[in-house]
C-alpha cells in the first residue's frame, strides 16, 4: 500500500451523519468557542449526555491542533479514572475518536449505550496545543472519518 497526502482547502462537513445514523452533538463550551486543551492544563471539560436509542456508540470529537501528528489527551467516561487516549489530528479541523484506554492515533472505542440513562464524559489536557469545537456520540464513526 501506498499513502498520498494532499494539501487542500477542502474542510469536511461539520455535521457528516448519513441518513439513519444517531449522531448526537455537544457544543464544546456553552458559549459555542472553541475548547482549548493545553499540557499540564487541570481544567476538565464535562458534557451529560443521553442516547435515544439503544446501541453501540463511540465518541468523536471535532479538533485541530497546532501541529499535526499523533497525538494524546486524557478522557473519561462516568465515574471511570482519567485515561490517556492518541487522536491523529492536523492543523485543520478533522473529527478523531475520544477513546478513553487506547493509546494509538484514530483507535475507536464503543461503549452500549441504553436510551434515556444519562451519562458524562470528562475531557481535560493535551501534551500539545489543541483546539475542539464539538463532541458527537454516533453509531456510524465511518461518517466522520477524514477524507
Amino acid at each position: 500500500g501506498v499513502s498520498l497526502y494532499v494539501e487542500t482547502d477542502f474542510v469536511p462537513p461539520f455535521k457528516p451523519e448519513k441518513p439513519g445514523d444517531i449522531a448526537v452533538y455537544l457544543p464544546a463550551s456553552p458559549d459555542g468557542k472553541a475548547v482549548q486543551l493545553k499540557k499540564g492544563d487541570k481544567t476538565v471539560h464535562t458534557y451529560e449526555f443521553t442516547v435515544p436509542k439503544d446501541g453501540r456508540y463511540h465518541f468523536m470529537f471535532h479538533a485541530v491542533a497546532e501541529k499535526h501528528g499523533d497525538l494524546h489527551s486524557e478522557a473519561a467516561l462516568d465515574d471511570d479514572a482519567f485515561e490517556p487516549f492518541g487522536h491523529l489530528l492536523w492543523t485543520h479541523p478533522v473529527w478523531a475518536p475520544v477513546a478513553p484506554g487506547n493509546k494509538f492515533g484514530n483507535t475507536l472505542r464503543f461503549w452500549d449505550f441504553k436510551a434515556g440513562e444519562r451519562h458524562v464524559l470528562k475531557i481535560r489536557s493535551a501534551e500539545a496545543a489543541i483546539a475542539y469545537d464539538g463532541v458527537v456520540m454516533t453509531d456510524n464513526p465511518g461518517s466522520f472519518e477524514p477524507r
